[in-house]
């Protein structure tokens, strides 16, 4: 069964020989096709992808190989028998009476059998090693004692081993017999058998009564003799079911000695050594009183302790795959099913035996299994299985069983951390939520901390997982196991989360949340935002950029409201009063008055919204409107302290407007890039309302003009960085000149393709701002022949490394010091003076070195 993320056909195109075998589709594929020219291109520049896809077709071409070769030989045609009888050829079905005439007489070699699925072999089908599409180095690493080899050896491996095949009741090695091969189960199950020696006639009547050893998928056998510790095998291994094991020859079993670690044939030695001792082989029974045996009809049969487990063998057949088995507590299995009885014919002859007559139904002595199931055997099954609940036997009694090894248990003192909680749970707020799921996996306490400690999951950033975080993931894991504990949740980019995904992570996770961003997420609906925001009353930061559902109605609620008191009701200029009726004017007006306010108006005094609300970032958020600007100034003006209004273009100047009577004290940080038409006038708004301002971007404003940064100039002397990117009309040297004048605090400033800045602006700039860290001057092509002239190397670096020319440019001479100490700053003092007294400014002189500005 080939799955999603195999790949076929690698043979044909890698060794140059025609296909091996057939591919059929069981449901709808989707393929992607690779042709050989292709292959060959690219293959070449990926050498280790190269080897692997090599060495792979080798290991399956080896082993498809080998195993037609078995198929081979284990097909001949025999030769004929001399009684004249003819033996079924593979494949056919015996419908009737098959024999030969003799001396007058018929002779049956066969009873009549009906038609059964069952009797149809193939040689191949079902096989996990002859179908040519079984990945043999995962099959080799599967096996425990070769779990940890390089790819090398296990490429060496997969070429030297020979897969073979045995059927039921086949003995796959014989004791006594000359052997050095090591056989290593892939599927199917065998039992140890150990011979009694013929010098003990007593002891070999007692056979039967051995408790056999079996052995399973992932162990081996064969190592004792191969290791030279007897001189032919000690014990003979039987089939159960279908067996299929992979044979490692002699030769290359020294070639894997010398080149495997020294532990891996230390454990197969160990190994050897234990079952070639005495105490660990199989434990003989006592002899029955020969009294009780003769008054028993039956002779003595072996008995299976209780203890062991029971094998669970599944057998398929050619022409329709197995059906799934019943629940394992609903019927108790045999010890030893029968490997060739078909389940769809005996189902078959069921229904055709209850058309005629019902079943007698068996005693409750053969129904009653162990621990009170009950067993259903077919009567037609050619070997019954039956197996009663009775008192202990005398077998059971006086036969000593086998005590199966387990490891020693842990001490407790090991179970003790090695680091206290308080120390784990400091390493573990640094871990993201994928290696969060992943150490629950190391230990039973590690789980329990993280799953349930309130420390533990505060961050939850599934921005990095984009591509991968979808509604079941949500759902099933990590909402579960994050739980409420979240103050941050971060599901930038995931655009595979919908609303049924959203709903699940703000349920279950959202109600401690205090910090959500969700930029770029599409396809979740403004109702189920609403209900997020509802949900975390405690929100104090929202990113919502590029969300094409976000419009002014969500945004109102969102930043919420205080419910304000009803007006009083106005009089009306005729009034009619009658004094009789005085004292039941007033409760009349009352319930009058509640009947007009609507029911779902809540109380004065309701909050709305999110009241701890205090970052908002709107980014290419192009529905929000001046309703919402007039709504923050009228209910948020007290709280906000970063607003992002990137890209809103429905935004004017009528909106800043409506923040004229209002005063946002706490407001800080300030993005209006892209803007493009606010004029002056909404500056002289914003500067008028946030006179606290630290940071304001205004890049690519284009309506401005020097007006609006001589008003910023003025009315925000707390700026620290001021972003003026492509502002063409706004900046000139005469705007720097007055942004030197009054923004002491400035610490950077961008004017990156500002045309009209020239040299004398920048310097002007420079000399004014004191603490001035950074400028940006990149695309200003009027400062070419300030920059050549040593510009930069006098005011401080270039960000790059160098002196700020571009290859090619060569540098201007550098003005004589007469000229230098005799210039005077703005502010009286010499121009050398201020030099030494201020740090090196760093000078972004290229576009895009470090991001866009």
């Amino acid at each position: 069964m080939v799955k999603p993320g195999a790949f076929f056909g690698e043979i044909g195109v890698l060794m140059n020989i025609p296909r091996t075998a057939t591919i059929v589709a069981r449901t709808k594929c989707l393929l992607v096709v690779l042709k050989k020219e292709d292959l060959q291109a690219e293959l070449p520049k990926f050498p280790d992808m190269e080897k692997a896809i090599l060495q792979e077709a080798q290991e399956r071409l080896n082993i498809l190989k080998k195993k037609r070769q078995e198929g081979t030989a284990s097909h001949k045609t025999p030769p004929p028998l001399v009684n004249g009888v003819r033996e079924p050829a593979p494949g056919e079905v015996s419908t009737g009476e098959v024999g030969a005439i003799k001396e007058g007489t018929v002779v049956n070699s066969k009873k009549r059998k009906s038609p059964s699925p069952g009797a149809i072999e193939d040689p191949a089908a079902g096989s996990a090693l002859g179908s040519g599409f079984v990945n043999v180095r995962r099959t080799l690493k599967e096996l425990p004692l070769f779990s940890t080899l390089p790819a090398d050896i296990l490429h060496f491996l997969g070429l030297s081993a020979q897969p073979k095949t045995y059927s039921p009741f086949t003995d796959i090695i014989q004791q006594g017999s000359a052997g050095n091969e090591i056989f290593f189960i892939v599927r199917g199950e065998a039992e140890v058998i150990h011979e009694s020696p013929a010098q003990e006639p007593v002891k070999k009547s007692a056979r039967a009564s051995y408790i056999r050893p079996r052995l399973k998928a992932g162990q081996y056998f064969g190592e004792v003799a191969s290791l030279g510790l007897s001189e032919g095998r000690t014990a003979t291994v039987r089939a159960i079911t279908t067996v299929e094991c992979l044979m490692i020859p002699a030769d290359a079993l020294d070639t894997l000695w010398s080149r495997c670690p020294p532990d891996i044939k230390s454990q197969v030695e160990e190994t050897a050594r234990k079952r070639y001792k005495k105490s660990d082989e199989d434990v003989e029974m006592m002899d029955v009183d020969p009294r009780e045996r003769a008054s028993k009809s039956d002779p003595p049969t072996p008995t299976t302790p209780k203890a062991l487990p029971l094998p669970h063998v599944t057998f398929t057949t050619p022409s329709k795959p197995a059906s799934p088995t019943k629940d394992d507590h609903e019927t108790m299995k045999p010890k030893d099913p029968d490997p060739f009885l078909s389940v769809d014919m005996e189902n078959m002859r069921n229904r055709r035996r209850n058309s005629l007559a019902p079943p007698t139904p068996p005693s409750d002595a053969s129904q009653t299994g162990l621990n009170g199931f009950r067993m259903h055997h077919v009567e037609s099954t050619p070997l019954r299985f039956s197996v009663t609940q009775s008192p202990q036997s005398p077998s059971d009694s006086e036969a000593p069983v086998k005590r199966a090894r387990t490891l020693p248990r842990r001490p407790h003192s090991a179970l003790i951390p090695a680091l206290p909680d308080h120390l784990l749970v400091q390493v573990f707020r640094h871990l993201d939520i994928a290696e969060l799921m992943h150490a629950r996996l190391v230990s039973t306490h590690w789980r329990k901390l993280l799953t349930t400690h309130p420390n533990v999951c505060l961050d939850l950033d599934l921005s990095k997982y984009n591509r991968r975080v979808t509604d079941l993931a949500i759902k099933t894991c990590i909402g579960p196991f994050v739980g409420e504990r979240p103050q941050t949740i971060d599901i930038s980019n995931c655009f595979h989360i919908t609303d049924d995904g959203f709903r699940s992570l703000w349920e279950s996770c959202g109600r401690k949340v205090k910090r959500w961003r969700m930029r770029s997420v599409w396809d979740v609906s403004a109702n189920q935002i609403l209900d997020m925001a509802e949900n975390a009353k405690g929100l104090e930061e929202i990113d919502w950029s590029n969300c094409r559902k976000v419009g002014d109605n969500l945004l109102a609620r969102v930043v919420g409201w205080v419910v304000p008191e009803q007006p009083p009701p106005q009089p009306t200029s005729k009034q009619v009063v009658i004094s009789s009726s005085a004292a039941k004017s007033k409760p009349q007006k009352a319930a009058a008055q509640a009947q007009q306010r609507p029911a779902h108006i809540p109380k004065p005094g309701t909050i709305i919204g999110c009241p701890n609300l205090k970052h908002l970032n709107l980014s290419y958020c192009k529905h929000i409107t001046d309703r919402s600007m007039a709504h923050m100034a009228g209910h948020a003006s007290n709280r906000l302290e970063s607003l992002s209004l990137t890209r809103c273009t429905s935004i004017t100047d009528a909106g800043f407007q409506s923040w004229a009577p209002f005063r946002f004290q706490n407001l800080s940080h300030l993005c209006l890039a892209d803007c493009t038409y606010l004029s002056d006038n909404a500056i002289v708004a914003l500067v008028g309302a946030a006179k606290n301002l630290t940071y304001l971007d205004l890049s690519f404003c284009c309506a401005l003009s020097d007006t609006a940064t001589e008003v910023l100039a003025l009315g925000l002397p707390q700026l620290r960085e001021l972003r003026l990117a492509f502002c063409g009309s706004a900046v000139s040297d005469a705007s720097l000149q007055s942004v030197a004048l009054h923004l002491n605090e400035l610490e950077g400033i961008s004017v990156r393709g500002c045309v009209r800045v020239t040299g004398t602006g920048v310097e002007k700039l420079l000399e004014g701002c004191g603490r001035l860290q950074w400028v940006d001057v990149s695309q200003c092509r009027n400062l070419e022949s300030w920059i050549r002239s040593g510009g930069v190397v006098r005011w401080g670096f270039d960000e790059r490394g160098g002196n700020g020319l571009s290859p090619g440019q060569m540098p201007l001479p550098l003005p004589s010091p007469t000229q230098t100490t005799n210039h005077v700053g703005l502010g009286g003092r010499p121009l050398s003076f201020r030099r030494r007294a201020r740090k090196p400014v760093r000078f972004i002189v290229e576009k895009g070195t470090f991001g866009l500005r």
